[in-house]
C-alpha cells in the first residue's frame, strides 16, 4: 500500500468518524431538548390553575356544553391554552405526540369532546375560527393512534433498579 492510499483511507476514516460523532450528537441534543420539553410540560401543567379547571370542566353536564357560565369559561380558557400550546409543540415536532399521550391525552381528549359544541358555537359567533385550533388539531391526531394503556397496567412489570 503506497503513502497516498494509506492517507486516503486514513482520510476516509476520520470523516466516517466524524459524520458518526455528528449524528450520535444530534441524536442526543433531540433527546435532550425532548426531554427539557416533557419537563416543561409537567410544570405547565402540575399547578393549582390546572387542577381547579380541571375540576370545573369534569362536572359540566352534557346538555349545558354549548353555553358555559363565567366559571366554566375561565375553566375552558385556562386549560385550552395550555392545550393550544401542546398541539403547536407536537405540530412543530418539538415534542413528541406520545409524551403528550401519556402526559395529558386523556385529560384532552375529554377537553375536546365535552367542549366542541361551546368551542364550535363560540367561533361562530365570535367568526374567529382559530379559537382553539391546536386543541382540535392534537385531539384529532391523539384520536388517530392507539392510546396509550394506563401506566399501572403497560409498566407494570417495570422494576426500581438496584443502586
Amino acid at each position: 500500500m503506497t503513502w497516498t492510499q494509506i492517507l486516503n483511507l486514513v482520510s476516509t476514516s476520520a470523516f466516517v468518524v466524524a459524520v458518526l460523532f455528528a449524528a450520535l450528537q444530534f441524536r442526543q441534543a433531540n433527546k435532550v431538548r425532548s426531554e427539557a420539553t416533557a419537563i416543561e410540560l409537567v410544570r405547565s401543567i402540575q399547578n393549582e390553575g390546572w387542577t381547579d379547571s380541571y375540576v370545573v370542566l369534569t362536572k359540566i353536564e352534557e346538555s349545558l356544553r354549548t353555553s358555559l357560565d363565567s366559571e366554566q369559561e375561565t375553566a375552558a380558557y385556562a386549560i385550552g391554552i395550555r392545550l393550544e400550546t401542546l398541539g403547536y409543540l407536537v405540530f412543530s415536532r418539538m415534542i413528541e405526540i406520545r409524551v403528550v399521550d401519556d402526559l395529558v391525552g386523556g385529560a384532552c381528549r375529554k377537553f375536546w369532546k365535552t367542549l366542541a359544541p361551546w368551542i364550535i358555537e363560540e367561533r361562530r359567533k365570535t367568526n374567529n375560527l382559530k379559537s382553539f385550533e391546536w386543541v382540535q388539531w392534537l385531539a384529532e391526531r391523539l384520536d388517530e393512534i392507539q392510546p396509550s394503556p394506563p401506566a399501572y397496567e403497560a409498566h407494570r412489570t417495570w422494576r426500581m433498579l438496584d443502586i
